[in-house]
């Protein structure tokens, strides 16, 4: 695979060529985690590699100051502008983009075409048949989620880990649209917190009218 790296601010072109980069590429599934600027950006190699050892790629989104898509041997890198969007909401917020990170690995399903996993920049897989039992339950119609057990003491979904066809989730979270659009619709339906994103998730996924499959009901041979 030839490295290459595009810069664009025209986010329809970047959502076409991630599709067709992403179709292109061999792999079980794209695995989709964001960060802010360098934040957790040391993860990156080791963590990808992990994943490419069992066959999976990875969509990595990068909050930043530029719009690009750069694929390399380890899948493919989203930087994405931060958005701006003026919303009165906690001050600390308005300074901190990190939510930013992590609702955009939700709107990374319009950048890929193929089976998306949701998932943390700074998690590693240690084995490979737990996901490809998770990817082998999502279809047209049902998304995969590793849990439905409580989550912090509430009935939100994991971010680690969901899994469906980009379409599907792109869809389900609506993410067709510019950054500062998907960000714009975040803010005026959620209160910024650590597990925000979350609700974000189990509420999309929920209200999809889609059917929901649990790794929790699939029996898992080590």
């Amino acid at each position: 695979l030839t490295p290459l790296k595009l810069t664009s601010d025209n986010t329809v072109r970047l959502m076409r060529i991630g599709k067709q980069w992403t179709s292109s590429i061999d792999a079980k599934a794209w695995v989709s985690f964001g960060s802010i600027d360098d934040d957790y950006h040391d993860f990156y190699e080791p963590v990808s590699n992990m994943w490419n050892r069992f066959g999976f790629k990875t969509f990595y989104t990068l909050i930043c100051d530029e719009n690009s898509i750069e694929r390399n041997h380890l899948g493919v890198i989203l930087r994405i502008k931060k958005s701006d969007i003026a919303h009165t909401f906690d001050e600390r917020y308005r300074r901190n983009y990190s939510w930013q990170s992590q609702i955009s690995r939700l709107f990374a399903a319009s950048f890929i075409d193929g089976i998306m996993i949701t998932s943390d920049l700074d998690s590693m897989p240690l084995q490979d048949t737990y996901f490809d039992k998770l990817i082998g339950l999502a279809s047209d119609n049902i998304i995969a989620v590793s849990t439905k057990k409580p989550y912090y003491d509430s009935d939100k979904y994991c971010m680690m880990w969901a899994a469906a066809k980009s379409d599907v989730f792109e869809s389900v979270f609506n993410s067709k649209k510019t950054f500062d659009e998907f960000c714009d619709s975040y803010l005026k339906k959620y209160e910024l917190s650590f597990v925000s994103d979350e609700r974000f998730l189990t509420d999309s996924i929920n209200d999809s009218g889609r059917s929901i499959k649990f790794m929790d009901d699939v029996p898992i041979n080590r």
